[in-house]
C-alpha cells in the first residue's frame, strides 16, 4: 500500500509540473492569517526550467510523448477519486 501511495504521489507531483506547462502562466500565492503571502514564487521548478520544458514539448516528439503519458497516467489516478488515493 505504501508503495502504491508513493508512486501515486510522485506521479501527481510530476503531473502538477506538467500542469504548469499546459496552463497559461499565472501568479499563485497562499495567504497566511493577516493576508500576507506565505509563498510568492516557485520553490522547486524555476521559471527557466518551466520555460525549457515548454519549449521541449513544442520542439521534440519525445517530450510531447512523455508529457502526454504522464498526463494520461495522472488522469487515470485522479479519476479514481481522492478516497482511492
Amino acid at each position: 500500500m505504501k508503495r502504491i501511495f508513493t508512486r501515486c504521489l510522485s506521479m501527481l507531483l510530476f503531473f502538477l509540473q506538467l500542469g504548469l506547462l499546459f496552463a497559461p502562466p499565472m501568479q499563485l500565492s497562499v495567504f497566511a492569517v493577516g493576508g500576507n503571502p506565505v509563498k510568492t514564487r516557485s520553490t522547486i521548478y524555476t521559471a527557466e526550467m518551466i520555460k525549457n520544458a515548454r519549449e521541449n514539448i513544442k520542439k521534440y516528439d519525445w517530450a510531447k510523448k512523455e508529457a502526454n503519458r504522464v498526463k494520461t497516467n495522472a488522469d487515470n489516478y485522479l479519476s479514481q477519486g481522492l478516497t482511492w488515493l
